[in-house]
Parts: C-alpha cells; sequence; structure tokens
C-alpha cells in the first residue's frame, strides 16, 4: 500500500544533511589532532603518542567514510536495489572496525618493543600544551556523535562517539605520562602504549562485531515490535493482530508486514481505509508496513446503524 524509498521524505534528507556535517567536523577535528599528536611524538620519541596519532588518522580516515557512507545512502532506490542503500551504512561500519583492528595490532607491536628494550622521551613544553587542547577537542566530537546518533539511530555514528571518548581518557593518559616523565624521568611509553593498542583492538573488534550482525540480520527490537502491533491495534475495527514480519534495510529503513484481524461483517473499503491510516502513522516512524486484513467470523454489534445490521444479515 505504501513504500519508504531513498529520499522520498524531507526528515531523511534534513538527517543526511546533519551527518553529512558532522563527517566534515571529524575529518577537520580528527585530522587536527592527527597532526598535533604527530608533532608531538616525533618531538618527545613516545610510540604511545605516535600511536594515538595514527588512530585518529584512522578517525579522520573514518569520518570521511561516513561522509561517502551518508551520499551513498541518500541515493534514490533502483531496479537492482528496491529498498535503497541504508545497508551501506553496516558495511562501512564493518570496514572501519577492521582498520580500527589492524592500527591497534600494528601498534601493539611496536608498544611491545618500546616495553623490552625502554628509551629515553624528551619533554617539550609545546607539544605538552598541544596535547592538553586536543582532549576538550575530542570530547566535543564525542558528544557530538553521541547526540546524532541516538536522534537517528545511526551505529556509524554511535561507533564514531564511543571511539572518541575512548580517545578523550587515552590523550588524558598520555599527557599524564609525560609530565609524569618530566617530573620523575620514568618513561611510561612502552605500557601506556600497550594501553592504547589493546584499546584499538577492542574497539576494533566491538565496531566489526556489532556490524557484521547487522549485516547477518538481528531479532527486530521489541520495542519496535510492540509500537508497530499497539499502533495496529489501536486502529478502528482492529480485534487482534499477528504473523508480524520486520526487515532492517539501514538505519531508519524498516520495512514490515503484518496481518490485521477484522470482523469480517466490515465492509472492505472501511477496513482498508482504517488500515490505510495505520500505515501512513507508522510511516512517520521511518517504518513502512504492509496490513493484511484477515476477517474474523464475530458476532456483529448491533448497537451500530441499521446500515450495518442489514449488511451483516447479507454476508451470512
Amino acid at each position: 500500500m505504501n513504500s519508504i524509498q531513498s529520499g522520498d521524505l524531507p526528515a531523511e534528507k534534513n538527517q543526511r544533511k546533519t551527518c553529512l556535517m558532522v563527517g566534515a567536523a571529524g575529518i577537520c577535528i580528527n585530522g587536527l589532532i592527527f597532526l598535533i599528536e604527530l608533532f608531538s611524538g616525533l618531538s618527545t620519541g613516545s610510540s604511545s603518542v605516535t600511536a594515538d596519532a595514527f588512530h585518529n588518522l584512522a578517525d579522520s580516515l573514518s569520518a570521511v567514510v561516513t561522509v561517502i557512507t551518508f551520499l551513498l545512502v541518500g541515493k534514490p532506490a533502483d531496479r537492482r536495489h528496491p529498498f535503497g542503500f541504508g545497508r551501506v551504512e553496516y558495511l562501512c561500519s564493518f570496514l572501519m572496525g577492521l582498520v580500527i583492528l589492524g592500527i591497534g595490532v600494528f601498534f601493539s607491536r611496536t608498544s611491545c618493543e618500546k616495553l623490552l628494550h625502554p628509551s629515553s622521551l624528551q619533554f617539550d613544553a609545546i607539544s605538552f600544551s598541544l596535547m592538553v587542547i586536543s582532549i576538550p577537542l575530542k570530547l566535543f566530537f564525542s558528544l557530538l556523535n553521541r547526540k546524532y546518533a541516538k536522534k537517528m539511530a545511526s551505529p556509524i555514528l554511535k561507533a564514531a562517539s564511543v571511539d572518541a571518548l575512548g580517545d578523550v581518557f587515552i590523550l588524558t593518559a598520555t599527557t599524564f605520562s609525560l609530565l609524569f616523565y618530566r617530573l620523575t624521568g620514568i618513561s611510561a611509553d612502552g605500557p601506556l602504549g600497550l594501553i592504547v593498542s589493546g584499546f584499538l583492538i577492542y574497539s576494533g573488534i566491538s565496531v566489526t562485531k556489532q556490524a557484521a550482525s547487522s549485516l547477518i540480520g538481528e531479532a527486530p527490537d521489541p520495542v519496535l515490535s510492540e509500537t508497530i502491533r499497539s499502533a495496529v491495534c489501536k486502529s478502528k475495527y482492529v480485534t487482534g493482530v499477528h504473523d508480524l514480519i520486520i526487515h532492517d534495510y539501514g538505519p531508519g529503513k524498516v520495512i514490515a508486514s503484518i496481518h490485521a484481524e477484522i470482523p469480517s461483517y466490515i465492509p472492505l473499503t472501511k477496513a482498508h481505509q482504517a488500515m490505510y491510516q495505520a500505515e501512513e502513522e507508522l510511516v512517520k516512524q521511518g517504518v513502512s508496513l504492509v496490513i493484511h486484513i484477515d476477517p474474523v467470523n464475530e458476532t456483529p454489534d448491533y448497537s451500530q446503524p441499521m446500515q450495518r445490521r442489514l449488511l451483516s444479515s447479507i454476508m451470512r
């Protein structure tokens, strides 16, 4: 009766525009922090700082992927992809997870070498100051992604938010290690490098696992299922529902079907109009629903007008 195609709804266009802006902010912020940390890491000889610098480079590239993803998601549906390109976001999240995992494994080796063969660091006031400035920048980016991830139920923005929040703690710990070395002369670069690498590996596995689960197909969200059932059951004439099936074609692109039980004496045109209104209401929530009308034999309500009572007698 109705269908959602990519680009059909103005709300979807506004969401994609917002996500593109968030992605662009990620490119700028992560790119700037990469340059700051790379300069600081080379100046001080800190492998943990250098490792996190390339982590932020990966985050910047991930932001580029985010922008490309939402451009692809915004493509209109075609014959080969009649339900749009919403699942591209899951695929890109999966690839982002693999990149983060690879960087974590690479720098874990570097950190182990630093742990086995410690080297002296050089405290640089400029580098230290730049590192301190990077912390609120990263926190702002994490909160920005978190805000819009909740609004749009976007896994790629949620992953970016969690990753950025982890970076805030990593930056704080790394900055503290430089200060600790300045005060005591003891280098904690190797252990901190392993902590950074461990966090990267954990983040990569988590993002990849979640994206893979979405691509394979997860059980529908119980809240969404109940929302659909409640919306249909509240419709006029409906006495019950069954056989709800939900297909996920990307964030905000849900296609579902359900059987609605309606007394057999209700005229088809009236039943159809009631179901159409229910479908239109759910479209506003990002659900394209097809309702199959199941006539059930029930005793008609004789308090209804004479016309319905006569129609009930004829249909018997």
